[in-house]
């Protein structure tokens, strides 16, 4: 089996509904860009108002394949 890490932004509860009103997006449009699974400017601008406005925090999962 093979290891690795992949980003996930973790936000405390509740942000992510807020993100969801402010932003004008879907709640699975906010859990798929913070768990990186899309990518575009518009997943980037979400995972970039996590970390700044709303308290995410950036961490490394480890996902065995």
């Amino acid at each position: 089996m093979i290891t690795k890490k992949k980003p996930k932004i973790i936000v405390p509860h509740g942000k992510k509904r807020q993100m969801c009103q402010s932003l004008g997006v879907s709640m699975e449009t906010i859990r798929k860009a913070l768990n990186f699974q899309t990518e575009s400017e518009e997943a980037d601008r979400i995972r970039r108002e996590a970390i700044d406005n709303y308290g995410g925090s950036l961490v490394e999962i480890k996902v065995t394949l």
